[in-house]
């Protein structure tokens, strides 16, 4: 799912699954002004209720972006004992979960 300008990938192996974000500066390696690449793209958005295989549902995920910076919140729920890594820009965070419990950060 993508609106030109900020778009998410859902994929996995065998033994892990990614959701990859993907932001327009990083396509140019500094921000730039999106308003002429697709002046229909969202500056926020969000989407909920995805579940990874591995056993792990993103409750919510939402960004924003503003003066050309960025902001991921990511809201999710253990299904099972578990840890998820999630990584946005150049920020990593692993989140050991077990079933039920929930965790919400931000990037």
């Amino acid at each position: 799912m993508g609106n030109g300008t900020m778009g998410a990938t859902i994929y996995s192996g065998v033994n892990q699954e990614k959701i990859l974000l993907n932001e327009a500066t990083l396509w140019s390696g500094e921000p730039v002004d999106s308003s002429d690449l697709n002046p229909d793209a969202w500056e926020s958005g969000s989407v909920s209720g995805i579940r990874t295989r591995a056993g792990v549902e993103i409750v919510a995920l939402a960004w924003e972006n503003s003066a050309g910076t960025t902001q991921v919140s990511v809201c999710c729920k253990a299904c099972i004992d578990g840890k998820i890594t999630f990584v946005f820009g150049g920020e990593k965070k692993v989140v050991k979960l077990k079933k039920g419990e929930i965790e919400e950060f931000t990037f």
